[in-house]
């Protein structure tokens, strides 16, 4: 005879199968209407912050499970980063100590490497003997490195264990285009076919088997990369034209200031080649100043974020591709000179008379 009935609620088993009415008899002296709820299996969260040791004023071992039970939560697996590292038998030993009045099953992984700072690996064997089955890096700095061991070795290490967590593999070409997203999809939809008939699980439950299809997401990546660099060849060329206007009228204005030097010149022999030289070559040697300032100053700003910018993950050793930029400089000098174009030849046909007698 069971003490405790659960009545009434809707049966999830976790098998796949689907669900359905039922009540659900457990050792105890209490009945529960469940009518409306869902009954399953307690749930597991593989990663979780409880932050003790070291950082009780976030978080305790105690809080946290009352937290993990109240969600339904049995068992959870606590991340190594405290303070201490989980990276020794003591340190699991103090979290099972901890762990003893806790709500739900705390199961402590251990940090791969000693203190997660990606140096020096942790002592596995004696941590796997304290009961230690999940290694990780999390939270640290260089958690993004992953150590790769091969199937016979780990089932060595860590106690002849005959399942497989996750597989990586790579299809198609590197080169991400539809031919290749469509060797992806194929892949994925063959994969999930054979394991979905091999666990006895359909192979559109998503729930059953996730697969984190990186392929897709890389092309997203590099479709906005394509998108910021067409942007960033039409603020090149909207700059370099503002740069022609900019020029041109700076001539213009400079053409309109000194008519009276173009007029005498031409009265002293000056022909019509060499006032539009003498133009062109200010252009030149205007556009050409700009440019090779503005060259320098860039230079020296990414080299300057180099040395002292702080170390993220967005921004790494920034550097200047000098010869793109110099062809840039070029570009630019070449439309400034044709911007000074039109100034030069106004300057050109200045009458000598008229230019003499402008006020």
């Amino acid at each position: 005879m069971h003490d405790i009935v659960i009545r009434g609620g809707t049966i999830v088993d976790g098998t796949g199968a689907p669900a359905f009415q039922g009540d659900v008899a457990l050792d105890g002296d209490t009945a529960i209407d469940a009518d409306g709820l869902v009954i399953t299996p307690g749930f597991v969260d593989l990663q979780v912050h409880f932050r003790e040791p070291g950082g009780e004023e976030a978080e305790t071992i105690q809080t946290g499970s009352r937290g993990a039970a109240l969600g339904g939560f049995t068992a959870v697996v606590v991340m190594p980063n405290t303070t201490p590292t989980i990276d020794s038998a003591a340190v699991v030993h103090q979290i099972h100590d901890l762990s003893i009045d806790a709500l739900c099953e705390v199961v402590p992984s251990a940090a791969i490497t000693v203190d997660r700072d990606g140096e020096a690996l942790s002592p596995m064997a004696e941590l796997v003997r304290s009961g230690v089955r999940v290694f990780t890096d999390d939270g640290g700095e260089r958690e993004e490195q992953v150590i790769y061991l091969p199937v016979s070795t780990a089932q060595g290490s860590f106690g002849g264990l005959d399942h497989v967590q996750r597989v990586m593999f790579t299809v198609g070409p590197p080169d991400i285009d539809a031919a290749s997203l469509d060797d992806a999809d194929r892949a994925v939809a063959s994969i999930r076919s054979s394991i979905a008939a091999h666990h006895g699980f359909h192979p559109d439950d998503r729930t059953a088997l996730r697969v984190r299809d990186r392929i897709h997401s890389y092309a997203d990546v590099q479709a906005v990369f394509t998108w910021l660099q067409r942007f960033t060849w039409v603020v090149g060329i909207g700059t370099v034209l503002a740069a022609m206007v900019g020029v041109g009228n700076t001539l213009l204005i400079s053409v309109k200031e000194r008519t009276r030097e173009l007029g005498l010149r031409k009265a002293l022999g000056a022909r019509r080649a060499d006032i539009i030289g003498m133009v062109l070559r200010e252009a030149f040697l205007l556009t050409a100043t700009a440019g090779w300032a503005g060259l320098l100053a860039g230079i020296a700003l990414v080299e300057g974020a180099r040395r002292w910018m702080p170390e993220n993950d967005y921004l790494r050793d920034p550097n200047v591709d000098l010869e793109s930029v110099g062809w840039s400089v070029l570009a630019l000098v070449a439309t400034g000179v044709v911007a000074g174009l039109v100034p030069a030849w106004q300057a050109a046909m200045v009458p000598p008379v008229v230019a003499l007698q402008d006020e």
